[in-house]
Formats: structure tokens, C-alpha cells, sequence
């Protein structure tokens, strides 16, 4: 190789020039075996981005090419390693990666040595170019970053850190979805080598980066760096700031630290109105020290969603009077009574602060986003401190705080913070299991001991032991333990909910991955107005794959039996845990107080969210499918013949009757599906019929998640009923297949959930597959 020439223009020119030769009728430039070239979409100082072909698989897909042969090539090799690491990042919000390695560039002319990373190919623009594109609104610019932030969240769940988030680093993509690129990919090499962003006008970018970094620098953007990042200690409230500053500029139009740069096209429409109700919030994001930001980026997009949610007043406030209230003891003080622990300057400015609805807190949020250096454990966003304070402007965060304590009925003082000392001290929690993958584990008797501790403004902490899984009747067993720490959320009329992310050192694992649990505690009162401690749990594994699902039950004395736990007093919080598929259908399912989605009182959920993530087992039982054998065969040819064949009868009897089935493409626009199926057992073999429904109301779409106005009468089947047939497994696996394929089922459907009391979830064999929740229709 010519040493004077830079590595990275010859690079391109080689590719370039066999596109004009192909464009001729040659062939194209080509990577390795695999890979044939199309065009060049990005290029920068170290290397270029390309639409390719991968010829195995027939996809199309974004190539990253680096040259090899120089100083930088141990930067290079230890990018790889870092994309290969990234691969395991599976969000809506995140690019995917799917391989790297080294190879050749393979043109007519010479072949030139390079490595290679094959991503996801997204078809949009950098947010930047997106609004610039045509007017945008503040509502639109807010969901997209804060779908960004929760894209962050889940990178910082899995130990990644992002490090140079900026406007150019988030595609919004042709959907409107947004998308975050360039994740944590620092190049050594020549500090002196160009920089720039791929910049070829057509709002194309890099999800591994286009820039180089020269060994020992600070990584990162100047005006987006946070102070610590600065001075090369980044950690995940490094991304929040940066986050911060993105959605201020958006919405200003202005950078708050560089005097006279302004984002190119106009601001948005209403920008400097929302700007003025999220200021605090903001500020709060862009503290000095990251202590004093929020716990977690999740915990920064909950206040602002909070923060834009549509006012509502309560309707006690109207049967009382307004001015009643504010003529009795002022506007403040109804809102924010006495006995939260502020000082006398933080009751005047919240007094003085502009109050927004809270809006419910994602399952998601504690933890997710953790610094992979700090504990994973549940931690709350804390006050500002007196330094943080100081700086200006540093007003307080409404919507960080717990929402306002909602009236009491005349005869019952308001709640506050005070009230959970009701709560405090030692319970025995027991549990029931209502979804597992594996069904053996419906049987399984999980306890815990849970020790509460209020804290000031409303905090909780907890310490938890946590007994090994046992069938009733046997000893407990050692424990391992486990603490966290969150705000109690006040729900009306007089609920509170404590989110926890619990993580058990040594506990038991399904798969490879570690797992924990997403525990929501419920506090209120019994009828006869005692402390009640309930609950819901998902066990899942660091790529947020859910293993089994259930209630909690509290006592101060003995642990609940799985038999005492009533499910048809589930509150609805935990009924939406435990039924819905995906964090944004809970968040529906909440938001409307498990009201019904489709006219079915029983459908509290509607079909899964774009978030869900389908069992593993379901999965793995898929794969079998497509092969063309059958998971029960399998199954059998492997363990003791005779108990697989009794406990999937089992299973048979237990799915006899009615389900309704969703089915849904992947993505927040697709269009679902709802099947009524009527299952009969005999043994392990499965049959009935399955019919689609006309749903009542406007075409069913996953976003926004709403209720569906109920049918005055039904309407008849647009489609006549196919036959089923099907099979169940003894691991709890159920497969059902048209006789003769419909459009609305034309392959097999695979789910996971035998339970009494539960929903199945699962997808089917199609390519690409749907994903799938059913529910019970028979009581």
C-alpha cells in the first residue's frame, strides 16, 4: 500500500470507482464472498458506511468498512470486539448489529484488506435533517428524544454507555420512530485525522460512528459533553445530560452553551411553551454534578411525560368548590399538604412552580438504565442539592417529586408521605405463579421476607430475602438478599405503588443470561381499613426477556400459600403486570384503569406493543416448527415417556375452551389481528376451530393503545371458521394449525402459558413472524 495515500480516501475511491463500473455492466465491488456493494451512503475520515447485499440471507443491509494494514489496526480490532458485544442490544430504538470481521475489498483492480461491521439498514434522516425537513411540533420533538432516552436506558441495562450523544447520532426513521446510532465506538488513531460526521446530504448515518479518536483523547462532542465527561470519567448520567441539552436545543432552537448556533429550519411550533414546562426538568438533567441529576434516564423521560400530561383536576375538587379550597388555606397548601418533609424555601417554590399530572411510571424504569459500574439496584432521584441549587436556573422538579396526594373524602384527611409509616417494618410475602415458560414452575412456592424503611419525600427502602423456589410442605431453604430503594407513587383513591428492581447474587438462573425481578409492591387497606401489602412480579433476563410472571401477598406473621392468593382481587396494577405483553400495553392497560380494550370486559390488555419481547421457549418451539417436526416428538424421544404424556394431558384439559387470540406484526403501525379459537384435548392432541373477529370500532393499530367503543350488537364473521389442529408439549408449549391457511392464519401459531388464571403468549411460524397474547373468553 502506498503509505503517502490516506488509507481511509482509498478506500472509498476504490469502491467508487467499481460502482461507475458496475454501472457499466461490471461487477460490483464486493466484500469478502458475502457482500456485494450498492452504494455509498456515508463516509468520514477513517472509513464508509455502504447499502449492501449479503448474499447467504438475500437482505439488504448497511456495511461499515475499515481499511486494515497501518498503526490504527489494533483501534480497529478492538472495535470489533466492541460491536460484537453491542450485537446483544435488541431495542426498537437501537440499530442493530449483526456481525464483524475482516476481509477483503475486492475490485477489479486490487484487493484491499479491511474489516468489516453489518448493521441494520434504517431508511430516514438525522434529527438534524429531520427538522429541518418541514415543520415540526414541540409534542412530535419530545416523543421522538424521549424514545430516544429510553433507547439509552436500555443500552445502560446492559452495561453500555453511548458517550457522544448528539442531534447528528438519532435517525428518525421513515415511520417517524427514532433511532439511536453510533453507539460507544472510540477508534485509535491519528489525532489529527478528520473527524466529520458523514455529511453526503442525504440524512444517512453510522450506527458504529464515521470519526476517529486518538488514543488517550476524551471521547465525545464539545457542547454535549457532560462536566465529567470532559474529563474522560463518562457514566450514564453523562448520556442524560447530553440528552438534556439535545431536547433544549431542539425546542429553543438555540444551543444553551455555544452563543449563536442555532439548530438549521425554524423551532418548533409551541417549542418555547413546552421549553418553559419542562425548564425545571431540564435544568435538573443538566446539573453540574451527576448526583444531582436524576437516578436514571428512564427517571428523567417519567418526569417529562409527566410533566406534558394533560391536566386533570379531581372531581372532589368540583364537589367541594374551588374557592372553598382556595379561600380555607390556599391553592399550595390543597395541593401539597403539610407533612412531606420540605423546607420552608422548597414549600415556596413548589408552591410557586407550575404542577403537571404525573404521568404512571414505566415497569422499566429504576433500573434500566443503572451505570454498569454502580449496583443494580433500585435507586430513587433525590432533591437537588444546596450545590445544585446554587446554580442558576435551579428550580425544583415538579413532576420529579411523587404526584400530589389526591383529596380525601370529607371525613379522611389527605394522604401524605407520613402514611406509609403504616407500612413499615417486616412482612412475609408469599407468591403465586400465573406464567411461566416452563409449567412445572406453577407449583412453584417462592417466599419472601421484606423489610420496609420510610425515608423523607415519600422514598422506601427496602431489604429483601429471598427463599429458594420449593413445593408446599417442604423447608425454605437458605435465602439470598437482596435492597432496593424507590419512590412510593400515590394511585387513586389511596394506593400507593413502589417499582423495584430486585437482583439476587447467586440465584438460580434459566437461561445464561443473568435475571431479576420487576417487582411492584401495592399498599393499601383491607376492609377493614388494616395495611394490606400486594403485588405482581416478572422474573426476566438482562435482555428483558420475561421467564414467569405473578402475584405477591404480605403478612406480618407467615407468608401467604400460593392457594390463598386471590386472583379475582387482583388490583388492576397487577393485573396489567401480569396479563399484557410489552411495557407500553401495561402502561395502556393502567392509564385506563383496566377498562376493556375491544368491547371484551376480559380483554384489560389488547394486543401486545412493539416493546414485547416473545418467550424464549416460544421460540425455541418455533424453530422446531419450521423444521418441519413436531415439538411433542421431540419432547418425548428425550425424557421419561410416560410422565410427558400424563402431564401434557394435563395441559390439554387445562386449555379446553375459548381463547381469544391477538396477532400483530413487528412495529408501532402494524395493523392486528384477533382470533376467537375453541380448543378440545384429547391427551396431548389438540383440535377446534378458529374464527377471526370483526372488531368494532376503527381499524386496530398498536399505537396509540386505546379502548375500543363496544358493538350495540355483534356483527357476523367476515370470514368463515377454520379448522384447527395442534398439540401440547410438557413443558407447556401448545401449537395450533390451520387445516387450511387463511389470511388472517396462514401458519402455525406457537404459545407459551398453561396456567388457570393467565394469559398465553408466543408468535407464529410466518417470516417474518407475528407476535401473539391470548386470554381466556370462558370464565
Amino acid at each position: 500500500m502506498d503509505r503517502a495515500t490516506p488509507r481511509a480516501p482509498r478506500l472509498r475511491d476504490a469502491v467508487g470507482a467499481q460502482l461507475v463500473l458496475h454501472g457499466l455492466g461490471g461487477d460490483p465491488p464486493r466484500v469478502g464472498s458475502d457482500y456485494d456493494l450498492e452504494q455509498i451512503v456515508g463516509a468520514g475520515g477513517f472509513g464508509l458506511i455502504c447499502r449492501a447485499t449479503q448474499r447467504s440471507l438475500q437482505r439488504t443491509v448497511a456495511l461499515k468498512i475499515y481499511p486494515l494494514g497501518g498503526e490504527a489496526d489494533g483501534g480497529v480490532r478492538d472495535a470489533l470486539r466492541e460491536a460484537r458485544s453491542l450485537a446483544r442490544l435488541e431495542h426498537p430504538g437501537i440499530v442493530d448489529v449483526h456481525a464483524a470481521g475482516e476481509s477483503d475489498l475486492v475490485t477489479e483492480a486490487e484487493r484491499l484488506p479491511c474489516a468489516y461491521v453489518e448493521m441494520q439498514l434504517v431508511e430516514g434522516q438525522t434529527f438534524h435533517l429531520w427538522l429541518a425537513a418541514q415543520p415540526r411540533s414541540a409534542a412530535q420533538v419530545v416523543q421522538v428524544l424521549v424514545e430516544a432516552g429510553r433507547a439509552l436506558a436500555h443500552a445502560h441495562g446492559q452495561g453500555v454507555l453511548h458517550r457522544d450523544f448528539k442531534p447528528d447520532n438519532v435517525m428518525v426513521d421513515t415511520a417517524g420512530r427514532a433511532r439511536v446510532i453510533d453507539f460507544g465506538l472510540a477508534l485509535a488513531t491519528d489525532p489529527a485525522a478528520d473527524n466529520a460526521a458523514p455529511s453526503d446530504g442525504r440524512g444517512h448515518a453510522d450506527a458504529l460512528g464515521t470519526r476517529a479518536t486518538g488514543t488517550g483523547l476524551v471521547r465525545g462532542t464539545p457542547g454535549y459533553m457532560a462536566p465529567e465527561a470532559t474529563q474522560g470519567l463518562p457514566q450514564a448520567a453523562s448520556d442524560q445530560f447530553a440528552l438534556a441539552v439535545v431536547l433544549r436545543e431542539a425546542l429553543t432552537g438555540q444551543h444553551p452553551f455555544v452563543a449563536g448556533t442555532r439548530l438549521t429550519g425554524d423551532p418548533p411550533t409551541e417549542g418555547a411553551a413546552t421549553y418553559e414546562r419542562l425548564r425545571p426538568i431540564l435544568d435538573r438533567a443538566m446539573a453540574v454534578a451527576p448526583e444531582d441529576r436524576f437516578a436514571s434516564i428512564n427517571a428523567f423521560c417519567d418526569a417529562i411525560e409527566g410533566a406534558l400530561a394533560p391536566r386533570r383536576w379531581p372531581r372532589v375538587a368540583a364537589a367541594i368548590g374551588l374557592a372553598g379550597v382556595l379561600a380555607a388555606g390556599g391553592l399550595g397548601q390543597w395541593l401539597w399538604p403539610p407533612g412531606d418533609d420540605l423546607s420552608a424555601r422548597e414549600e415556596d417554590q413548589v408552591r410557586s412552580a407550575p404542577r403537571q399530572a404525573s404521568a404512571p411510571r414505566r415497569a422499566s424504569a429504576p433500573p434500566d438504565d443503572a451505570p454498569p459500574s454502580s449496583p443494580a439496584t433500585q435507586t430513587v432521584a433525590e432533591p437537588p442539592s444546596p450545590r445544585a441549587a446554587a446554580a442558576e436556573p435551579q428550580a425544583p422538579a415538579p413532576a420529579d417529586r411523587p404526584p400530589p396526594p389526591q383529596p380525601a373524602a370529607p371525613d379522611q384527611p389527605p394522604p401524605s408521605c407520613a402514611d406509609l409509616e403504616a407500612w413499615a417494618g417486616t412482612w412475609q410475602v408469599g407468591t403465586r405463579v400465573l406464567w411461566t415458560e416452563y409449567a412445572y414452575q406453577l407449583d412453584a412456592h417462592i417466599d419472601y421476607t421484606l423489610t420496609l424503611t420510610v425515608e423523607p419525600r415519600c422514598a422506601i427502602a427496602v431489604d429483601v430475602l429471598k427463599y429458594p423456589p420449593r413445593i408446599e410442605g417442604q423447608p425454605r431453604g437458605e435465602p439470598t438478599a437482596s435492597t432496593a430503594r424507590s419512590e412510593a407513587i400515590l394511585d387513586p383513591p389511596r394506593q400507593w405503588r413502589i417499582p423495584l428492581r430486585l437482583d439476587f447474587e447467586g440465584d438460580t438462573r434459566t437461561y445464561e443470561l443473568a435475571e431479576h425481578y420487576q417487582t411492584e409492591l401495592l399498599l393499601d387497606h383491607d376492609p377493614d381499613g388494616a395495611p394490606r401489602l400486594r403485588g405482581a412480579f416478572r422474573k426476566a433476563n438482562a435482555k428483558g426477556y420475561v421467564l414467569r410472571s405473578g402475584l405477591l401477598q404480605g403478612d406480618r406473621h407467615l407468608a401467604p400459600s400460593p392457594r390463598s392468593i386471590d386472583v379475582d382481587e387482583l388490583p388492576c396494577p397487577a393485573r396489567c403486570r401480569v396479563q399484557c405483553g410489552g411495557e407500553r400495553s401495561e402502561q395502556g392497560c393502567r392509564e385506563r384503569g383496566c377498562t376493556n380494550w375491544s368491547g371484551d370486559p376480559r380483554d384489560i390488555c389488547g394486543p401486545p406493543s412493539f416493546d414485547f419481547l416473545p418467550p424464549l421457549r416460544a421460540r425455541a418451539t418455533r424453530s422446531t416448527v419450521r423444521s418441519g417436526n413436531s415439538p411433542l416428538a421431540r419432547g418425548l424421544a428425550r425424557g421419561d415417556r410416560a410422565q410427558q404424556l400424563a402431564t401434557c394431558a394435563d395441559h390439554g384439559r387445562a386449555l379446553a375452551g375459548r381463547w381469544a387470540v391477538w396477532r400483530i406484526p413487528k412495529g408501532p403501525q402494524a395493523t392486528a389481528t384477533r382470533i376467537t379459537v375453541e380448543i378440545s384435548a384429547e391427551g396431548c392432541a389438540l383440535s377446534g376451530t378458529a374464527r377471526v373477529d370483526p372488531l368494532p370500532g376503527p381499524e386496530q393499530r398498536l399505537e396509540p393503545v386505546e379502548p375500543v367503543e363496544s358493538a350495540a350488537e355483534p356483527t357476523e364473521p367476515a370470514e368463515p371458521a377454520v379448522e384447527v389442529t395442534g398439540e401440547v408439549t410438557y413443558a407447556g408449549s401448545w401449537v395450533l394449525t390451520p387445516v387450511t391457511p387463511a389470511p388472517w392464519f396462514p401458519e402455525p401459531m406457537i404459545l407459551v402459558g398453561v396456567g388457570p388464571h393467565a394469559p398465553a403468549f408466543g408468535v407464529d411460524a410466518a417470516d417474518p413472524m407475528h407476535r401473539l397474547r391470548a386470554h381466556r373468553l370462558d370464565p
